[in-house]
């Protein structure tokens, strides 16, 4: 086994092992959220996925072996299946952050501010949108699932 060869190799495992982690999220989150009612993602470019998918398939050609195919679709598969780094989402039942999603009753601390719910995860303050015309309602479900936790900034 040449050094290439053990490479792609272990590029294939932990893409798959970090494919699994994504698709495991996606399902938490999903759970998490509920339906959801307000998103703001960021929308990924195909772009550098299809470069190295390109490169990948000559190299693949040039070497006529599978492993370079593998480690490409892996590549794109976890570059789908991921939740982007900037998606922030507002469900029936929690919200979203990334790859962090928290149901409304296990948040520490809201505020409801502008048009966006701010939450405080791990010591630090998110914001997900929240349109201003539906805090009042927004509001009433935060009292209900997460009571006490307003935030004393909030007003």
């Amino acid at each position: 086994m040449t050094f290439l060869d053990a490479s792609l190799a272990l590029a294939a495992l932990v893409l798959a092992a970090v494919l699994v982690v994504a698709v495991v999220a996606r399902r938490r989150t999903r759970a998490n959220l509920g339906a959801p009612v307000v998103a703001r993602r960021v929308t990924r470019s195909v772009v550098p996925i299809v470069a190295v998918a390109v490169a990948m398939v000559a190299v693949l050609l040039a070497r006529a072996e599978p492993l370079p195919l593998v480690v490409v679709l892996l590549a794109a598969a976890l570059y789908f299946a991921a939740p982007s780094p900037d998606a922030r989402v507002l469900g029936r039942d929690g919200i979203q952050r990334g790859w962090r999603s928290v149901r409304f009753e296990d948040l520490v601390e809201w505020r409801l501010t502008g048009d966006d719910l701010r939450v405080l995860l791990d010591g630090e303050w998110e914001a997900v949108p929240a349109p201003a015309a539906d805090h009042a309602q927004l509001r009433q479900v935060l009292e209900q699932r997460a009571p006490g936790r307003e935030s004393r900034f909030a007003h």
